[in-house]
């Protein structure tokens, strides 16, 4: 009896397996989409704590955060609605609010990412969905330029992990999810590329999550940190950050029916408008701007002074006349020294 010999078999096994493990960038990168698709809208309260890292050029030095202060911020989105961001809701006297509306929102000329983002330490939607240089994640993740491959799985707690590139990003993203969690993302990691190599930038890092439904898991805590991106012994070492607590008894996911949180009428008076937002500040926050404002202001001018100063001849002259008489000084002391030890004999 004739025996068919196994190579064809092996053959088929082995493009078999190739393609299925060429596919599982994509389907890991499928199933992200899917589960970032699902937080339709939400209504998020939450605190936020600044972080400070004094010890950050100390490389040799633990690099532990300060708490520099908290306040509760308020941030709901909705997609086909809008966005409204409620900064200091504790506190009358600092209270703003912010909204925007759909449309102006999706026809930013910044791009869709930008034109969503209010201010980075109160964009709750960061820790799933984050601005990578002027693109969401759900954004890279569909984009035919994007090129996507697997990260070794986390040997801290098996999670997947995907790289995504793309030409208009300074560096990869890395984005980590976890089958349990629905693979919405647990870790985002932005990379900038600085003389050809890749430095972390920022991570944001969701370290509980809750769960609205069968199958959607929304970030509860979380932190985000910026590094150093640049060669060095303070490359990788956090700088600032930020961390995130969800206050569940004032939140709610995917309940936003209509436009009203998001029109002029739900909100204090304007008195201020920036990059399409319609902003209502308190007046010792707009007293604090217009202060900062007028510091501004005059730092510029007497810096252009000071430029105009040095540009002019007679300026330039006055400039050199005090180099002349620094070295002359600095000259003096050198010689009495020298001479005071003999040198000159």
């Amino acid at each position: 009896m004739r025996h068919r010999s196994p190579g064809l078999f092996v053959t088929l096994f082995v493009l078999f397996v190739t393609e299925v493990l060429a596919n599982e960038p994509a389907e890991l990168a499928k199933h992200c989409l899917q589960a970032i698709d699902r937080v339709q809208s939400y209504d998020v309260t939450m605190e936020v704590t600044t972080l400070v890292f004094p010890d950050v050029s100390q490389p040799g030095k633990e690099n532990v955060p300060l708490k520099a202060s908290t306040r509760l911020i308020r941030d709901v989105l909705a997609q086909g609605y809008g966005r409204r961001v409620e900064v200091s809701v504790d506190d009358d006297e600092s209270h703003t609010t912010a909204v925007k509306a759909w449309g102006l929102i999706t026809s930013s000329r910044k791009g869709f990412a930008i034109g969503l983002s209010y201010a980075l330490d109160s964009d709750y939607f960061k820790y799933y969905n984050q601005n990578c240089y002027g693109y969401l994640v759900s954004e890279l993740l569909q984009k035919r330029e994007t090129k996507i491959q697997m990260r070794e799985p986390s040997a801290e707690n098996g999670e997947f992990g995907i790289e995504l590139s793309h030409p208009q990003l300074q560096g990869p993203v890395c984005i980590w999810m976890d089958a349990k969690y629905g693979y919405i993302p647990t870790t985002i990691e932005k990379y900038s590329i600085v003389s050809g190599k890749p430095y972390l930038y920022t991570r944001s890092h969701v370290a509980k999550f809750h769960q609205v439904a069968d199958s959607i898991w929304v970030p509860e805590e979380g932190i985000s940190e910026q590094y150093f991106n640049a060669p060095g012994p303070m490359a990788g070492r956090a700088v600032v950050g930020d961390s995130m607590r969800v206050l569940l008894d004032r939140s709610s996911w995917n309940s936003i029916e209509s436009g009203d949180l998001f029109g002029t009428a739900s909100m204090p008076p304007i008195n201020a408008e920036q990059l399409d937002w319609k902003v209502h500040n308190p007046p010792a926050v707009e007293k604090a701007l217009k202060a900062a404002e007028a510091a501004m202001a005059a730092s510029m001018k007497a810096n252009a002074q000071a430029n105009s100063i040095v540009q002019s001849p007679t300026g330039r002259l006055i400039v050199l006349a005090n180099i002349a008489i620094v070295i002359m000084i600095v000259g003096c002391v050198v010689w009495r020294k020298l001479r005071r030890s003999g040198y000159s004999s």
